[in-house]
């Protein structure tokens, strides 16, 4: 019996497997059916962060099962900090369906929540739930300091609590740099208040690497330091990722090991967003026909299929 062809298999892919005989006498044609393992993907919901307008349009096409995406707000006019985008509008329109937006805002005028909690549209004609933080990396802007910043997020956490609509925002709390916690040994109880219930974490390869980090070195130092800080209830997250040190198949390769990593190492870790930005720091880009978004995108269905 001779086997007349054989492929490789996929994880998570099926083959039929056919044996002939060649002999003249004949002989039993054997069929099996083989089955290779499951993909070993983490129970992190995936989503990719992107500027507004058309580029939102693009990966909303592109990555169709997104699972989360960053909104950083809108300046009013004659004000030179945003306050949350209005539903309807910007990304609140452009993202998909299956987005879980995480928006932010640096107005100084808390209240300004309020009506925008009292306008959030229904689930079937918008996002089913949403995140909320106050002032983005709070330790990069100048004038800003724990003192001004805790009692602001302290009366979003009670505004959130006390509104019909709480339901749908599924984490209010602050989003730090991996930077400023690993490389200046910030305090992540700098911008924390009780009551909060998410700590944002955006996490990057260092501009002055000398070598590709492995996936220890890009996240044990920052996701250690919040494990021994926070309550343990808290959801931790990472709004922001991205290497820039390797691209293309390499890069590809990276993510893949990262995610398995934070899957092994992280299970806390519950979201990530790939940063993929082409205009603000395009070194983490990456275009939707290219190796890194082929794997961005099987990781978030596998996340959205576990959602259903």
């Amino acid at each position: 019996m001779t086997l007349i062809s054989s492929t490789a298999l996929l994880p998570g892919q099926s083959a039929r497997v056919d044996m002939k005989a060649l002999s003249d006498g004949g002989a039993t044609v054997e069929v099996t059916l083989i089955e290779a393992e499951p993909p070993k993907l983490p129970p992190l919901l995936i989503g990719i962060e992107g500027p507004n307008g058309g580029e939102t349009q693009k990966q909303a096409v592109g990555f169709p099962d997104m699972c989360g995406a960053r909104d950083f707000g809108v300046k009013r006019s004659g004000e030179s900090q945003p306050s949350l985008t209005a539903h309807g509008t910007g990304k609140l329109k452009d993202l998909p369906a299956t987005c879980e937006p995480w928006c932010s805002f640096k107005h100084t005028d808390i209240e300004r929540v309020k009506p925008w909690l009292d306008t959030m549209p229904p689930v079937e004609k918008s996002y089913a739930s949403y995140k909320l933080t106050y002032h983005h990396e709070p330790h990069g802007d100048a004038g800003m300091t724990p003192a001004l910043y805790r009692p602001r997020l302290a009366r979003l956490v009670q505004i959130v609590d006390g509104h019909p609509n709480r339901h749908r925002i599924t984490g209010v709390g602050p989003i730090v740099t991996g930077y400023w916690i690993r490389e200046k040994k910030g305090n992540p109880l700098d911008w924390w208040v009780p009551g909060a219930s998410v700590y944002g974490v955006d996490i990057y390869d260092p501009p002055d690497a000398d070598h590709n980090w492995s996936p220890a070195e890009m996240f044990d130092p920052v996701l250690d330091r919040l494990y021994e800080t926070l309550p343990e209830d808290v959801e931790i997250c990472i709004p922001e990722y991205g290497r820039h040190f390797v691209t293309g198949q390499r890069r590809a390769d990276q993510f893949v090991a990262d995610l398995e990593y934070l899957a092994s190492e992280h299970p806390r870790v519950t979201r990530l967003n790939f940063y993929c930005n082409p205009v603000d720091h395009p070194q983490f880009y990456f275009p939707a026909t290219s190796p890194e978004a082929d794997v961005a995108r099987r990781w978030m269905a596998a996340a959205a299929a576990a959602r259903r």
